[in-house]
């Protein structure tokens, strides 16, 4: 009987490679749910940090709540586990919401999209996993694709250099976040983490958003896209955060 449902549960266990599919689904829908949060930035009448500072404060007091509820709360000691992570995202934020204002949502979506090429040059180093020579020349042709684009497009009212740096800078906080986040998903839950980081990403963007146009006092309207900001692209960083468990 115990050689039978020994046998029944290595059948119905998940194997590495299912594992690895539903990671790479999860990462696919994230990529999904951003996408959609860089067109409701653009859309927001509101300053690039304001937007960032407003996001983090409704995902940090709504995922708090639900950690304590889960009696994971968010304690000193896993603010102290999150501080790189967060800090990470919410310079990501400033720079990037800050660039899709500036520049064309494809341009500085496309620059800070070359995140995984920047992180997997680290990735074989920081946590041992292998590298594939296809990886990087694939990594090498998207840079250099992204180079042949931002070249193209300068012609064009809505680029511009100041958009593409404030992106680049935004990759380099992203790719950050990222190995930050992998170190501390070995010791915290997803909802903890993401609840720390975003408060410490409130934090981050504060002195950013407090002179800028809109904090305080804004419209019904950008209300209701912030509040979408928090919902939809969260999700996203939810699914990240589970997939690298």
């Amino acid at each position: 009987m115990a050689q039978y449902s020994e046998a029944v549960a290595a059948t119905f266990a998940p194997t590495a490679a299912g594992r690895q599919r539903e990671g790479t689904a999860a990462v696919a829908a994230a990529v999904v749910l951003f996408s959609v949060g860089n067109l409701i930035v653009r859309a927001a009448e509101l300053a690039g940090p304001v937007v960032a500072f407003y996001r983090f404060v409704l995902v940090g007091a709504g995922l708090a709540l639900i950690a304590r509820r889960r009696g994971r709360p968010v304690t000193t000691a896993v603010l102290r586990t999150a501080l790189p992570g967060g800090m990470a995202l919410g310079f990501n934020l400033v720079f990037f919401f800050s660039a899709l204002q500036v520049t064309s949502v494809a341009h500085a979506t496309l620059v800070a999209n070359l995140a995984p090429f920047v992180v997997m040059l680290f990735a074989w180093r920081l946590f041992g996993e292998r590298v594939q020579r296809s990886d990087l020349l694939y990594g090498t042709i998207a840079a250099g694709g992204m180079m042949l684009v931002l070249l193209a497009g300068q012609g064009n009212a809505d680029t511009s250099w100041s958009g593409a740096g404030l992106a680049a800078l935004a990759l380099v906080a992203w790719s950050a976040y990222l190995i930050f986040s992998k170190r501390a998903r070995l010791r915290l839950d997803t909802v903890s983490y993401l609840a720390a980081a975003s408060i410490i990403g409130a934090a981050v963007t504060l002195p950013f958003a407090a002179f800028q146009r809109g904090f305080g006092t804004f419209a019904p309207r950008e209300l209701l896209l912030v509040v979408l900001l928090a919902l939809l692209p969260n999700s996203g960083h939810l699914l990240i955060n589970w997939a690298h468990s």
